[in-house]
């Protein structure tokens, strides 16, 4: 009699832990699409923005455009020895074209404000991943990192438990010759644990 009730508390047991699991998961997870991003003014009339991927115009022949994109990271600031992971997929149809992806900090002192330069915090380039190029399908590049005291040290010349980063954004630059129509489609950023110095 005992065991149809203990089964039901067993999968509702599970059902449970699979809420949590996903709830903590989209928690530290922000996404947006290619083209939910700003494209600077100088750019506008080179970039395509319908559907959800951003890319070059195709009557554009050559040209470069940035896209940025205001990162809302879940769990608000990141201190030094907290990393952040970068996540893209894009498009890099051969050496005529070219992705680069930034994730900057916005730097703040907890004295005297905002902080120049902006701190980039991850990379990812389409022309350091040969394997990445060349393809006619979307491509997903990811990189993180820890960066350490010493880093924002030598930017900022102070103590670094002072400095932490408040707001985020990225910034895509696209680059076309004849032949090539980059594109990115989505952009992801995660928190990441880094051991201290």
């Amino acid at each position: 009699m005992m065991k149809t009730p203990l089964l039901a508390l067993l999968a509702f047991s599970s059902f449970a832990i699979g809420i949590v699991d996903c709830a903590d998961a989209q928690q530290v997870r922000w996404t947006t699409v290619g083209s939910a991003g700003t494209v600077d003014e100088a750019d506008l009339g080179q970039v395509d923005l319908r559907g959800s991927a951003a890319g070059m115009k195709p009557e554009v022949l050559s040209g470069n455009a940035v896209i940025r994109y205001h990162v809302d990271l879940p769990g608000g600031d990141l201190r030094v020895g907290t990393g952040a992971v970068l996540e893209a997929v894009y498009l890099d149809p051969g050496p005529t074209s070219h992705v680069n992806v930034r994730l900057y900090g916005v730097v703040f002192d907890k004295d005297t404000g905002v902080k120049d330069p902006d701190f980039k915090l991850v990379e990812l380039d389409s022309n350091a991943h040969p394997t990445a190029e060349a393809s006619s399908k979307p491509q997903a590049l990811t990189g993180n990192s820890c960066k350490s005291w010493e880093d924002v040290k030598g930017l900022y010349n102070e103590d670094p438990r002072d400095i932490f980063f408040r707001a985020f954004y990225i910034e895509v630059a696209l680059s076309k010759q004849p032949g090539g129509n980059p594109k990115v489609h989505t952009l992801t950023v995660s928190r990441l644990g880094c051991p201290l110095p």
